[in-house]
């Protein structure tokens, strides 16, 4: 008895100093909210893996272990918002994968947009969901996020390497593949287009002679009557060869076969299909956010998409990222200001940035340079129609042979540049049920016209929000709980190690990880002199200064349970936990006599 007194004792100062800690949290959060700390997102990032860190601690030291209500699989064939909140209560820190897995089952059976949409009924309208219970609703709405961040960069990016690879096929393509047609273009001519660039080949090169010429007289290196007669020879020779060309009956098809080489770089079904790809996403989104019929739910869409396309940039996957701006910028959702009026503070700001990115095609341009990615493809589509005018002639020799063909147009090296990039670029794997939304989406509008298909968005978009504009934005967004779980959709969860065998590693891992975090965050705090950041530092020094004692007082918690049920911690982390957590519940109820042999270090 004197064992499990003194077991009890030791868990009441575990649950003392947790509490006093988590208190301390949760007033480093709103002390963090108000901050005027530039870099927000790393605030985040830290916040988030510092919270990821004491829940998986508060876990680790509860007393009690619970049944998994997921573990059978019996909740799939529930009702989805009764399955969803079986899923939530069912959520285990240490098995995030599997509750990954879980959602992902939940998709399969009722569809993406039903299983979101009723995600968001449950996030957004009760009220009495649990500090746990919301870790939970996060890893949702991130795992939600993700998977159509993904998804649309696969549409776009499949889209923009299927184009980039058939500009550079064309640019590779043996002479030989446009032989036949060239030959009917030149017999068509009379080889006249080859045998004007073939004479002006002749007159550019008479031209710089006599320049080199003049040059030479002006150095007093000849006499003007010695340049004067070296000039009217060249001019002779010139017209001698201008009349040679002239009277030529064929000509190296040199020319021909870049013309024709220039028509297939312009062909109308490759960028067709690039366009294509870009509107499924484009117009997906559009449909969705016209889609939800509240104020709180179109002002969470839009949310949900500028931090998507947020991240995507900062992904330097700009022509995804274009694609959600895009639609957004389309008149039925631009002109639904009230919603946006809703929106948080940071995803205003993000609003103004991407205008400034994407309406800026110099600036665009140098910031994919900058960061090595590609530019959209929709501008090399402009790019290679301007390369490739009429007006941007090839150069021949005076023979008729190429010196500069398609590759070698202006701005050319650029354009083959950027499909190199796009080409290399990395693909992504898709929610196959979401891309089927996608494209059903697609086959639904095909059969309307554009004119059709923007009347009834505008439709849509004035009976939301009438032109009297008494409407009131949603307030949802200033509230934290929203506006964290949301912006936390964009933020990359914490790197869990696999490398820990032993539960003294684990408890060490989350103690040095905690430790991380709180530098981290004063490092970031440390250089704002305000005092809503002087106080921020204060508490995480007093953080910082509980961290020794209270893991000090878990480590014996677990030293003396683990002697006490006769285990060990040499197990792999999980299994370990799970196995702790299960022997502790059942040595309460069966044990109440056991020794107190095991009360020594």
């Amino acid at each position: 008895m004197r064992f499990k007194e003194a077991n009890r004792f030791k868990r009441r100062q575990v649950a003392k100093d947790f509490m006093q800690f988590s208190e301390l949290f949760t007033e480093l959060e709103l002390s963090t909210e108000s901050s005027s700390i530039e870099d927000e997102t790393r605030v985040f990032e830290a916040l988030d893996t510092l919270e990821e860190d004491l829940d998986d601690l508060s876990y680790l030291v509860e007393d009690t272990t619970h049944d998994d209500p997921l573990r059978d699989g019996d909740f799939l064939t529930a009702e989805l918002p009764e399955a969803l909140r079986i899923l939530i209560a069912g959520f285990r820190p240490f098995k995030i994968d599997d509750f990954k897995a879980h959602c992902q089952n939940l998709i399969n059976i009722h569809g993406f947009s039903k299983f979101r949409d009723a995600f968001d009924a449950l996030f957004l309208h009760d009220e009495h969901l649990n500090k746990r219970e919301m870790r939970a609703i996060k890893h949702i709405n991130r795992y939600l996020m993700n998977r159509m961040m993904d998804t649309f960069a696969a549409i776009t990016t499949e889209g923009s390497k299927a184009y980039a690879q058939g500009i550079l096929e064309v640019l590779d393509m043996p002479d030989e593949f446009f032989r036949e047609k060239a030959l009917a273009a030149a017999t068509k001519d009379k080889f006249q287009k080859a045998k004007k660039l073939a004479i002006k080949a002749v007159e550019t090169e008479t031209a710089k002679k006599i320049a080199e010429i003049s040059e030479q007289v002006e150095k007093q290196k000849i006499t003007q009557e010695e340049a004067d007669k070296a000039i009217e020879l060249i001019r002779k020779e010139s017209s001698e060869q201008i009349t040679a060309i002239e009277q030529m009956e064929s000509m190296p098809l040199d020319y021909y076969i870049e013309a024709e080489r220039r028509k297939m770089l312009v062909d109308g079904d490759r960028s067709r299909a690039l366009f294509q790809s870009y509107d499924k996403v484009a117009d997906f989104v559009l449909n969705d956010i016209l889609a939800k019929s509240t104020m709180d739910e179109r002002t969470v869409a839009i949310e949900r998409y500028l931090l998507m396309a947020e991240k995507l940039v900062a992904r330097n996957n700009f022509d995804t990222a274009c694609q959600i701006y895009a639609a957004v910028q389309k008149a039925p959702v631009y002109r639904l200001a009230k919603t946006k009026e809703g929106l948080s503070t940071h995803t205003q700001k993000v609003l103004k940035e991407l205008d400034k990115l994407y309406n800026n095609l110099v600036g665009l341009r140098a910031r994919c340079e900058q960061e090595g990615a590609y530019l959209p493809l929709n501008f090399t589509v402009t790019d290679i129609t301007f390369s490739t005018d009429e007006k941007n002639s090839f150069v021949l020799d005076s023979q008729g042979r190429k010196v500069k063909g398609c590759s070698g147009l202006a701005g050319m090296e650029k354009t083959i540049g950027n499909c190199q990039k796009a080409t290399t670029s990395q693909s992504h794997l898709p929610d196959y049920m979401l891309l089927e939304e996608i494209n059903r989406n697609q086959a639904e509008l095909a059969p309307k016209t554009q004119k059709q298909i923007n009347d009834e968005h505008d439709a849509i978009s004035k009976k939301y929000e009438p032109s009297d504009n008494s409407l009131e934005p949603s307030p949802l967004l200033s509230k934290t709980k929203y506006k964290k779980i949301i912006r936390l959709g964009i933020v990359d969860p914490p790197k869990r190690s696999e490398q820990n065998h032993k539960l003294e590693e684990l408890i060490d891992t989350l103690k040095h990880g905690i430790q991380t975090q709180l530098t981290r965050l004063k490092n970031l705090f440390g250089r704002d002199e305000t005092p809503k950041s002087r106080r921020t530092l204060s508490i995480l020094e007093e953080m910082q200064d509980g961290v020794p004692s209270l893991f000090d007082k878990i480590s014996s918690f677990f030293h003396d349970k683990l002697k006490s049920l006769s285990m060990h911690s040499s197990k792999h982390n999980r299994d370990a936990f799970f196995q702790l957590k299960d022997a502790w519940s059942f040595a309460n109820e069966d044990d109440e006599d056991r020794e107190d042999e095991h009360l020594s270090l």
